[in-house]
């Protein structure tokens, strides 16, 4: 009898104690807040809303599951100092175990605008993260409805057109206005000052980097080719000022572009000639009635150029000369732009062709000069805010401004490609 009772009084202080050590569990406080939110990234924009993504953190750092998020935004950058006054984002999502994939589509947001956003989660205990990293995107502008007075604009190339110049083309870079695509325009009735025709064999798409005509066009673009001879009648014996008008026809109304073009009379170089225009520093060397641009000193002095022989030409004779801007090496098939002082692997026949590239003007050149050309890595699809970086054959997405920043990019080495080009290259992973 006095085993058992013996026994019992054992059996409840073991009970006591280990109620003593669950209540002293239960007492201890939790402080351990959810982990920071690193990878907030903006996915989509809308002309009135932006989706965002990010790896849901945990309860005690990265474990277990959080209880809320607080995601705000505001047209300022957000910091510690203003988070208060930034606005909370509706409809924000119950957090999900950690390390899982998130995501919120913020609504209600203003045309135009750009917007920064920063979050920061709890858990059961109200403990609360640092803040995000901070990110931004700009909600898209409205398409434009058609109107009657279409405003089109034009560049010619060459900017100045020499009476005593060969080839056999001269260019066109029509510029159509939102909703407009080149793909609407009605080739048969393009006309150039209503007498010569674009050869029908020609048709480039998007091609935004053209002799020195090198600017940022998010408007659809159409390059059209016509008869040099037949310019060159058109002209006659007068130099100076030229308007060339361009006049067609789109989804049934009519349209018209023009552009001035400078006409001289002046002898060109005939031998290979190493130039360089009175107010720049770039040199060119002259072959064939056409400029190839010298990249760097060190590509100048290997080619074994003398600086003494440089000869200084006026702007507009420079750019009466066409570019020597398509080459390939003699031993391998690919084919480069060479654009801005820098070359670009054009992937395919079919991207080639898109932009309207005659075979006939590839120049086959020593493996030893394409190498003195570095290689373009950064593009933007025509139309579209997302930058890639080219690595492996694929296009890789980088997500945001900090990003871009965090890896010496730089804004001046974003090369504008067409839907075609920027359609034909697979995408991978997004830079982090």
């Amino acid at each position: 009898m006095k085993k058992k009772t013996y026994l019992i009084l054992v059996f409840s202080l073991i009970l006591f104690m280990l109620g003593v050590w669950v209540q002293a569990q239960n007492d201890d406080p939790d402080t351990i807040p959810p982990a920071t939110i690193d990878d907030l990234a903006v996915s989509t924009t809308s002309e009135s809303s932006i989706a965002l993504t990010w790896t849901a953190p945990g309860d005690d750092d990265m474990a277990s599951t959080a209880a809320s998020y607080d995601l705000r935004y505001s047209i300022s950058i957000i910091a510690e100092s203003n988070w208060a006054s930034a606005s909370e984002a509706a409809n924000e999502p119950t957090p999900q175990i950690a390390s899982s994939s998130e995501t919120i589509t913020v609504l209600g947001l203003n045309e135009s605008t750009t917007y920064y956003f920063a979050i920061k989660t709890k858990d059961e205990a109200d403990n609360e993260s640092d803040l995000s990293n901070v990110v931004d995107g700009t909600t898209l502008t409205p398409q434009a409805s058609p109107s009657d007075d279409l405003e089109f604009t034009m560049n010619f190339t060459p900017e100045s057109f020499n009476l005593n110049s060969q080839g056999q083309w001269v260019a066109v870079h029509l510029f159509l206005p939102s909703p407009y695509r080149a793909g609407d325009v009605d080739f048969s009735t393009i006309e150039l000052n209503n007498s010569i025709s674009p050869d029908s064999g020609f048709k480039g798409l998007n091609y935004f980097n053209k002799g020195n005509k090198n600017k940022e066009r998010n408007s659809s673009n159409l390059v059209l080719k016509f008869s040099r001879s037949e310019f060159a009648e058109l002209v006659g014996d007068s130099t100076g000022d030229f308007e060339v008008i361009i006049t067609g026809e789109i989804d049934g109304e009519s349209f018209s572009a023009t552009d001035t073009v400078n006409v001289l009379g002046i002898t060109l170089e005939e031998e290979e000639t190493l130039v360089t225009a009175d107010e720049g520093p770039e040199v060119y060397v002259i072959r064939n009635g056409r400029k190839r641009h010298v990249p760097s000193p060190q590509a100048f002095n290997r080619l074994g150029y003398i600086w003494q022989k440089i000869k200084k030409i006026s702007k507009a004779e420079m750019n009466s000369y066409g570019d020597d801007e398509l080459m390939k090496a003699s031993d391998n098939p690919d084919v480069y732009l060479i654009i801005a002082g820098m070359k670009r692997h054009i992937p395919s026949a079919e991207v080639f062709e898109s932009y309207g590239f005659d075979w006939d003007d590839i120049s086959i050149v020593n493996k030893s000069d394409l190498a003195d050309y570095p290689e373009v890595n950064l593009i933007r699809k025509a139309g579209d805010t997302k930058v890639y970086l080219l690595a492996g054959d694929k296009k890789h997405w980088i997500p945001t401004q900090a990003v871009f920043n965090k890896h010496g990019y730089k804004w001046e080495n974003v090369i504008i490609v067409n839907s075609v080009e920027g359609d034909t290259v697979p995408e991978g992973e997004n830079i982090e």
